[in-house]
């Protein structure tokens, strides 16, 4: 047979013939190789290569006829490194920062980039890729506007992905009124938090580091120092011009930059961003802005820029805003209205300019309103602003202003009333978005006679009826409540709606809601409308309130909202009920009324109520709104996590322990269910393989993230995996145990893991397989506060070991973040145990190996990583006879250990091809232990002989006995 060898760059062809040997001391009979030919000279002759990275390349020469070896295509010769993306890209960046990574074994004609959104939607985004030798730096722009949250950007060359990447966009917002102060100048500072579904966060622990550049000193403002206030009206989703989060600084003497470090811990994580301003004597003009850091859409906002001219100038001053907002002139006396609006379509921006001329000292307010799109979450960025004159930029501020838009499910649109008696009234003109549900509650009053409205409208929308209630019947006035809905995909326009009745009322009111994220299906609303119900109390000397109370909603996640009317001629005489928000009410006298809408986006509420500030006669309409269907989604994979598994094959669901009845089945290695009921944001879903044998069984459990659909819920044969690739979900063993063994029956094994009252898991808990493994999903953390129990782990995100107890009798790998805390690693069970980093290195707190005759392979160095540090206690002990053996898994090659303490605990231990870390402690090997070799010198041994030495002198010890040596 031929073999070829690689030593160095040289390349050997040799032909080796077999030759039958007896294995000593086995009786089993083997094969040896006796070479017969001698190396074959190479052509061309070997040549050293090395990369930009560092790591050498493979060279294939073209190897003479006869040889034996395959002949690479193309060329004498090929040099083919895998491109890898250089380790330290940033999984968080600024709202105006580009995304870069490094590739490394490149060429910038191979890369494709493309970046999608949390919900898989394709970005479009300006791409930059420059190459400096075998690296291509990849640079991402963010646009003008995008949705706050989580990112993957995917970079492959011809011969697949060589990285995805996941990184966040748009959860922080930190804006300064001026991006260059003058020294010992006030910086007003507003910043805003945002969590990865773009919802407001108000209750975040956040620090603001300043850090001057120039001497190096820095100030910490925090929301924990009082440094850093939040304002009440954060959690209110109205009109104000307050941001969430502020803090005052006064910038140093000395002239330079500042770098500003933004951190926020919040429930769901933490999250980081940098920034800068600059400090300078003179500025060719110094801006301060004044504008609101997050808007609630569908309010407009202003924003106005003071600007203290430092030279003389005539020319265009430019503002770049996105192209989807809406501009406008401000009316505040003594600002500079824009001149005109230049759209730039295929940049998804408009400017609005300024014809400016100014002298040096001139003080200018140039201002503007902005109305966002209905859309939430959103992130927009606006500026610079720009000073051109001749055609030529002379001045532009050095960094853009950023803007969130809070997350919006439910927004009162408009509202009115009128006291003059009529029969139609027509409401204020408003712009429907497509796909969202709107609800107008109407109120009138009568003699004694009744009358159901109808509504005609210019804006596309068609208003179906849902209910009416009458109420004030003890009056001389007669009062109507009435409800419609209305709901379209397209075909939608600005316009207004006139409402009509069938007799001269004495007083008209409505008021419009409009709530996103609706079931679409059906018409007009109707699938999004699932239940209503009416009510009312006469009893003016006794009705301090009115309860709605509707039927068990549909589905846990569905909303509930009511409208509701008395008799006071006072718009703030209604107060929603406890947990609800309520809108802008509407009063009108002849007679005295007033009506006011309320709704409630937290979850699984019934009752639907509201307070009045005096006793009056009162009406109301309340009903069930259903969130959007979802699809959940994924693929099927054996365990070797490629190949498909078998089609056909029935996958089920559930949430919150609750079992779905809904299933679906494998076709290609995937599966989908689509339409189900979204579930309340960090509800608990498991999902699996039904109905299978033992190697085939597949667990999965994730969270919901609270909006959108669910995709890369992954399922694995042999495997629990935590977590799903669209999401950066927390899992612990309570959630775990939702939906465990136990719970799904011991009669089945489809659920195969199970946590039991001390909140410990165990993947396999019925002793079915030895390959079971629990695989924690990249970008997810698994946090399990109990112990653990499983046959092989692998960490592809971040497992948080608490004071437990992680037992894993088979293979340990890490290709994530472990955080050992104050926890024990315990290697346990018969078979040999692998412990693989990659190139990551690990740290244990604690780590035993108790079992006699118990294998450990830890991965074997290169240079001097990967580095396996244990920072509490090693605990390892066989007895007489049976050896507990710890090794490398690549003989000849020491895996490197980092004692952080002297280590004692350790006896009857065979230790070979174990190095040590520069640094560490030492660990002192009790009795009857073997040094079988290639050990660093941090295991300190007894003075007795070592193996070579024994075996030198005619005897052998294997486990602590001793063995005959016999050639």
């Amino acid at each position: 047979m031929v073999v070829t060898i690689v030593s160095g760059n040289v390349a050997y062809a040799q032909e080796l013939s077999p030759t039958t040997f007896l294995a000593t001391g086995s009786g089993q009979v083997g094969t040896s190789v006796v070479s017969t030919l001698a190396p074959i000279d190479l052509t061309p002759p070997p040549i050293n290569v090395a990369s930009q990275s560092g790591q050498p390349l493979l060279l294939i020469p073209t190897l003479p006829p006869g040889s034996g070896l395959a002949i690479p295509t193309g060329g004498s010769a090929q040099l083919r490194v895998p491109a890898k993306l250089r380790q330290g890209m940033k999984s968080m960046y600024d709202n105006g920062e580009k995304v870069e990574a490094e590739l490394l074994n490149t060429t910038v004609n191979t890369i494709k980039t493309e970046v999608r959104n949390n919900q898989g939607e394709l970005i479009t985004a300006n791409v930059e890729n420059e190459q400096i030798d075998d690296v291509t730096i990849v640079k991402v722009d963010p646009p003008h506007q995008f949705m706050p949250g989580k990112y993957r950007v995917t970079m492959s060359d011809s011969f697949g992905v060589i990285s995805q990447q996941d990184f966040l966009w748009g959860v922080l917002a930190l804006n300064t009124n001026k991006a260059v102060y003058r020294p010992l100048e006030n910086s007003l500072i507003s910043m805003a938090v945002l969590d990865e579904q773009g919802k407001t966060v108000c209750d975040a622990a956040v620090t603001l580091d300043i850090k001057n550049t120039v001497t190096g000193k820095i100030d910490t403002l925090s929301t924990a120092n009082g440094l850093v206030k939040i304002n009440s009206v954060c959690s209110g989703h109205d009109y104000t011009l307050q941001p969430d989060y502020e803090a005052t600084y006064m910038v140093g003497p000395d002239s330079g930059t500042y770098q500003m470090t933004m951190s926020a811990v919040t429930k769901n994580g933490s999250y980081t961003i940098t920034n800068q301003f600059e400090v300078a004597e003179f500025n060719w003009a110094s801006i301060d802005r004044d504008s609101i850091t997050r808007v609630f859409p569908p309010y407009t906002y202003p924003m106005t820029m003071s600007v203290t001219m430092g030279a003389d100038f005539k020319g265009e001053v430019s503002e770049t805003v996105p192209l989807s907002f809406v501009i406008d002139q401000q009316s505040e006396g003594g600002v500079q209205n824009y001149d005109r609006i230049e759209e730039q379509p295929g940049l998804g921006i408009k400017k609005v300019i300024w014809e400016v001329n100014a002298k040096n000292g001139d003080d200018l307010i140039l201002g503007y309103t902005f109305q966002t799109p209905s859309i939430s979450p959103q992130f927009y960025t606006v500026g610079p602003l720009e000073f051109v004159s001749n055609n030529q930029t002379v001045f532009s501020e050095n960094r853009e202003w950023q803007i969130a838009v809070d997350y919006v499910t439910v927004a009162q649109i408009t509202q009115g009333a009128t006291t003059t008696a009529a029969t139609s009234t027509v409401t204020n003109s408003f712009t429907p978005v497509a796909n969202r549900l709107y609800l107008m509650w109407t109120i009138q009053t009568y003699g004694t006679a009744t009358s159901t409205p109808t509504v005609t409208t210019t804006t596309g929308l068609n208003w179906v009826k849902v209910a009416n209630q009458q109420f004030n019947t003890t009056s001389t006035k007669l009062s109507n409540i009435t409800l419609f809905r209305a709901l379209k995909t397209s075909g939608l326009s600005t316009g207004t709606n006139t409402i009509t009745w069938g007799q001269s009322a004495t007083g008209l009111g409505y008021i419009i809601v409009e709530f996103s994220g609706v079931d679409t299906s059906g018409t007009d609303g109707s699938g999004a409308v699932v239940q209503y119900g009416v009510g009312a109390s006469d009893s003016s000397t006794a009705a301090t309130g009115l309860t709605i109370n509707l039927s068990a909603l549909s589905a846990s996640s569905n909303i509930t909202a009511g409208g509701f009317a008395n008799a006071v001629n006072n718009a703030n005489s209604l107060t929603a009920g406890a947990g609800y928000s309520g809108g802008t009410g509407v009063a009108f006298n002849n007679p005295t009324t007033s009506m006011k809408v309320e709704w409630k986006t937290a979850y699984g509420a019934t009752a639907v109520n509201m307070t009045q500030s005096t006793t009056s006669n009162i009406g109301g309409i309340a009903v069930e709104i259903k969130n959007a269907p979802i699809s959940i989604s994924g693929s099927c994979k054996k365990y070797d996590m490629t190949t498909n598994c078998a089609t056909g094959e029935t996958i089920r669901y559930a949430v919150n322990g609750s079992l779905r009845s809904t299933t679906t089945t494998i076709s290609g290695g995937t599966y989908v269910f689509s339409s189900v009921d979204q579930p309340v944001p960090n509800d608990v879903l498991t999902a699996f393989v039904s109905g299978v044998g033992v190697t085939a069984r597949a667990n999965t459990v994730t969270e919901y993230s609270g909006s959108g659909n669910i995709s890369g819920l992954n399922l694995y044969e042999q495997t629990l995996t935590i977590g799903d690739s669209g999401g950066t979900v927390s899992i612990g063993n309570t959630d775990l145990a939702n939906y465990d063994n136990s719970v799904a029956g011991t009669g089945t094994s489809d659920v195969f893991f199970n946590v039991d009252v001390g909140n410990t898991l165990t993947t396999d808990v019925r002793n079915q397989f030895s390959q079971y493994k629990l695989y924690v999903f990249p970008g997810n953390l698994y946090q399990p506060a109990g112990n653990v129990f499983t046959n092989n782990v692998t960490i592809g995100g971040t497992y948080t070991a608490g004071a437990n107890t992680l037992d894993v009798s088979g293979a340990l790998t890490n290709n994530g973040t472990f955080n050992a805390n104050t926890g024990l690693v315990n290697l346990s069970g018969g078979a040999t145990t692998v412990v693989s980093v990659g190139t990551t290195s690990m740290a244990f707190n604690s780590l035993s190996i108790t079992n006699p005759g118990k294998v450990v392979q830890f991965e074997a160095g290169v240079g001097s990583t990967p580095v396996f540090t244990i920072g509490g206690t090693m605990t390892v002990t066989g007895v007489a006879g049976t050896l507990a053996l710890v090794q490398s898994d690549t003989p000849g090659s020491q895996w490197l250990v980092n004692f952080l303490n002297a280590q004692s605990t350790i006896s009857y231990i065979g230790i070979k091809d174990s190095g040590c870390a520069v640094g560490s402690a030492n660990a002192t090997i009790g009795v009857g232990s073997t040094n079988m070799g290639n050990n660093g010198t941090c295991w300190i041994f007894s003075s007795g002989p070592t193996l070579d030495q024994i075996m030198r002198h005619g005897e052998w010890f294997s486990n602590g006995v001793r063995q005959p040596f016999t050639f």
